[in-house]
């Protein structure tokens, strides 16, 4: 008890020092000494994780420069006939695609099929690169074998 009638918990040593927690200069008694104690060296495991950790990053962005400074290819565009049916009246209906395997899309292009005259052409719009567009085409009676060309096209 203290003088005042209050329960006092600390104890005190008789040379003035607080016992446990810090002592009369901040420092901690017992325990650990701060920064002294040196920390054990790195397993194996966790060196083989931090270098694995490393390479994984430096390919990461090794793989996004080398393509940030590849030139687009300038591939042509090109159409294929991909299905032809004869219709009731003879005429020939012809399904052509168009393949942009470009690194750039296509504001335009031209397909054109060669039927018997007159050869029947139509412009798909706004192919993306790497897609696709189709068209379908009416050809006269007695065409055989149509074939399907890009004779214009706008990139990008």
């Amino acid at each position: 008890m203290s003088e005042d009638g209050t329960d006092c918990t600390d104890e005190r040593r008789g040379d003035g020092k607080q016992s446990g927690g810090e002592g009369g200069n901040g420092e901690q008694s017992g325990g650990e000494q701060g920064s002294d104690e040196q920390r054990p060296a790195p397993s194996t495991a966790e060196k083989v994780l931090t270098g694995f950790s490393v390479l994984v990053t430096v390919l990461v962005f090794g793989y996004v420069a080398w393509h940030a400074v590849q030139p687009p290819s300038n591939v042509p565009p090109e159409a294929h006939v991909v299905g032809t049916e004869t219709l009731s009246n003879g005429s020939v209906l012809v399904r052509a695609k168009l393949v942009n395997r470009g690194d750039t899309g296509l504001i335009s292009a031209t397909v054109e099929v060669g039927c018997d005259q007159p050869q029947p052409s139509t412009s798909l719009s706004y192919v993306p690169a790497g897609g696709r567009g189709e068209a379908t085409f009416v050809c006269p009676p007695g065409t055989t074998s149509p074939n399907a060309t890009v004779t214009t096209w706008v990139p990008a």
